[in-house]
C-alpha cells in the first residue's frame, strides 16, 4: 500500500508504455500486411481498372479499403456470373482469401485505433508521473510516500477524468477486484459487482459497469463480435492501461489473469473448464499448486495432468473431461500412466454426467487388474452445489474406493 514514487516507480510506467508500443507496432505491421495482399488480389481481378487510375495520377497505395473492396467484389462477381475461373489452380480460392483478408484488415485497424488511443494516454500518465516524482525527490519526501496522498492534481488526465465519473465507486471497486483476484470470468465479476452494490437479479447495473470499464480502455471485453484477441465469449481483462489505473488506486501492480492458464489447456472451452474446477477446489480448501505439469512415468512414458492441488498433506493429480469425443488421443494409455503415476488414487472432474459415464467406461477398459486396487474420485460439475459440500465436506459426487 506504500510504494515508493522513485525511478522503480517510472520504471515501471515506462515498461508499460513499451509494451504498448510494441503491440500497436504489431497490429500496424498487420495492417499493412493484410493491405499489401488485398492490393495483389486488386491486381489480379481488376488490373486494368487499376491502371487507368494510375494513369490518372491516383496513387494506388492511397485508394480507400472501401473503395478497393468493391471493385474486387464486383470483379469476383462477374467473372462468377461469366461461370470463368478466377485464377489458375493455385488460386482457386481467391475469393475466400480476399473475405479472410478484408476482415483481418478491418480487425487490425479496430485494434491498431485502440492501441494508439490506449499509448496516448499511457505517455501521458508517464510525463505526468514522472513530473510528479521529480517535484517529490526535489523536496526529498519520504520514499514511502502512498499513491493515496498524491494531491489530485498531479494525477494523469484520464485518472482525473475517470474519478469524476457518475459511477467511479462501482468501477473502481470492479477494477480492482480483477487486479487483486486476476478474476476475468464476466459472469462472475458481475455476482461480486452485484452482491458489493446490492443490485437486484434484473438490473443491468453489473453488466453497465463492465462496460464502462471497456469504453474507457481500461479492459478488454472479448463478448463482442469485434473482439479483437482470441478470446471466449465472458472474458473480460485489464488492458495496459487498466493495470495503471489499477496501481495508482492501490500502489500495486495486478496479479496476472486468471485465463492466462489457456497455453496450459487444450481450448477455450476447456479452460473455462479448469476454472470451474479450481473454484470447486478452493471451496474444499484445496491448493492449487501447479496447471499443466509435464511429469515423467519412466523412461518413456509421461503424464500431464490438468492440475495438482493440496489440502493438508495430501497432494491429488485431476484430470478435467469435458463432454466430447477426443479424436485421436490415446485415452486408455493416458488413465494407465495416471494410475501408474499416482499410484492408484485418481481424481477427476467431469463437466456432466454423461462425461462421467465416459471416464468411467475409459477407466474400466483401461485399468482392467490395475482397478481393484485403485481409488477412484469423480466430481460432477453438472450437479455439485453448494449444499452437496456443506453436507458431505467434500465435493467428490462418486468415489470408488478399494484401495488396500
Amino acid at each position: 500500500m506504500d510504494p515508493s514514487l522513485s525511478p522503480i516507480t517510472k520504471s515501471m510506467f515506462t515498461d508499460m508504455l513499451e509494451t504498448q508500443t510494441r503491440l500497436r507496432d504489431e497490429a500496424e505491421r498487420k495492417w499493412i500486411s493484410a493491405r499489401i495482399v488485398i492490393q495483389e488480389i486488386a491486381s489480379l481481378v481488376a488490373n486494368d481498372w487499376l491502371n487507368e487510375k494510375q494513369t490518372l495520377g491516383v496513387n494506388v497505395d492511397r485508394i480507400p479499403l472501401e473503395v478497393l473492396s468493391g471493385v474486387i467484389r464486383e470483379r469476383l462477381s462477374r467473372l462468377s456470373m461469366q461461370n470463368q475461373p478466377v485464377l489458375s489452380a493455385p488460386e482457386q480460392d481467391i475469393r475466400q482469401k480476399f473475405q479472410q483478408l478484408a476482415e483481418d484488415y478491418r480487425l487490425a485497424g479496430l485494434k491498431l485505433d485502440q492501441l494508439e488511443k490506449e499509448k496516448a494516454n499511457l505517455t501521458d500518465a508517464v510525463r505526468q508521473m514522472t513530473e510528479h516524482a521529480q517535484k517529490l525527490e526535489s523536496k526529498s519526501l519520504d520514499q514511502n510516500t502512498s499513491y493515496r496522498g498524491l494531491d489530485p492534481a498531479s494525477l494523469p488526465d484520464f485518472y482525473q477524468d475517470w474519478a469524476r465519473d457518475k459511477f467511479f465507486d462501482r468501477q473502481s471497486f470492479a477494477l480492482c477486484l480483477m487486479g487483486e483476484t486476476g478474476l476475468a470470468r464476466a459472469p462472475r465479476l458481475k455476482e461480486r459487482i452485484e452482491e458489493k452494490f446490492e443490485m437486484g437479479p434484473r438490473s443491468k447495473g453489473a453488466a453497465d459497469v463492465l462496460s464502462d470499464l471497456v469504453e474507457r480502455g481500461f479492459a478488454d471485453d472479448y463478448a463482442t463480435e469485434k473482439g479483437l484477441a482470441r478470446r471466449p465469449q465472458g472474458i473480460i481483462e485489464l488492458t495496459t492501461l487498466g493495470q495503471i489505473a489499477y496501481l495508482l488506486l492501490t500502489g500495486k501492480k495486478p496479479v496476472v489473469s486468471e485465463y492466462a492458464i489457456k497455453k496450459e489447456h487444450k481450448t477455450d472451452a476447456h479452460t473455462l473448464l479448469n476454472l470451474m474446477a479450481q473454484d470447486w477446489l478452493k471451496k474444499a480448501g484445496y491448493e492449487i499448486l501447479e496447471h499443466a505439469p509435464v511429469l515423467q512415468v519412466d523412461a518413456v512414458h509421461v503424464f500431464n495432468p490438468d492440475m495438482i492441488a493440496q489440502r493438508g498433506d495430501e497432494v491429488i493429480y485431476i484430470e478435467v473431461e469435458r463432454d466430447s469425443r477426443k479424436g485421436n488421443q490415446d485415452s486408455e494409455a493416458k488413465v494407465r500412466n495416471f494410475c501408474q503415476f499416482t499410484s492408484g488414487r485418481l481424481y477427476f472432474f467431469c463437466e456432466s454426467t454423461n462425461a462421467q459415464r465416459s471416464v468411467i467406461r475409459e477407466i474400466n477398459s483401461s485399468l482392467r487388474e490395475m482397478l481393484p486396487k485403485a481409488r477412484i474420485a469423480i466430481c460432477d460439475l453438472s450437479v455439485i452445489d453448494d449444499d452437496f459440500l456443506r453436507i458431505n465436506g467434500d465435493i467428490w459426487t462418486t468415489i470408488r474406493d478399494k484401495a488396500t
